[in-house]
């Protein structure tokens, strides 16, 4: 039977990256096992299969919540327009080649430290390479990604953020914004 993913939020790319990542990895559909496997990334996330009344075609559908359910839009949609938010500038293949001194003061380290390594050294993430490829090449294909990660500092505190990826300043670069997330209780 055919499997149709719905992730919620639907456009959080990066996330439907993991979870495809890790269903690929675990070799089917398992809700326990897909959740274990994402929730290094996103704590909060629910792996659910669908009632069969769900749908009429023969499709099994699962459904994924990066916050474990749908949360209604922020009202500060394009928060990334701040100025003052913590930026860094990565290439195509993610080796950082910039970053400001709120993004350094974000991850606990030095701008040095930044420039000498590649994204998702700074967050808690899946152990597997191929996730980190997967996020790439969206990026190369849509440009742009916004989702949210964990920042592991050097001191062990961890800090939930929300992240905006656009074109960079130069071709083939692209321009990360930060934020501390708002950390909402799930019900």
């Amino acid at each position: 039977m055919p499997v149709q993913l719905l992730t919620f939020p639907h456009d959080d790319l990066a996330f439907r990256a993991h979870v495809e990542a890790a269903r690929q990895r675990i070799g089917g559909w398992s809700e326990s096992r897909i959740q274990a496997a994402i929730r290094d990334a996103y704590p909060e996330a629910v792996v659910r299969r669908a009632s069969v009344l769900a749908g009429i075609e023969p499709v099994a559908r699962w459904y994924a919540y990066r916050d474990g359910r749908i949360l209604p839009r922020p009202a500060d949609e394009a928060w990334w327009l701040e100025p003052d938010l913590p930026r860094t500038v990565i290439d195509a293949e993610g080796r950082y080649l910039d970053a400001d001194e709120s993004a350094a003061e974000l991850f606990g380290v030095s701008r040095q430290e930044i420039l000498a390594g590649h994204a998702g050294d700074f967050t808690r993430h899946e152990p597997d390479a191929e996730v980190g490829r997967r996020l790439l090449a969206l990026l190369r294909d849509t440009g742009r990604m916004d989702s949210t990660a964990i920042v592991r500092r050097p001191d062990g505190s961890e800090w939930p953020i929300e992240f905006h990826i656009e074109p960079g300043p130069n071709p083939g670069t692209y321009a990360t914004i930060m934020r501390r997330a708002m950390v909402t209780a799930t019900a």
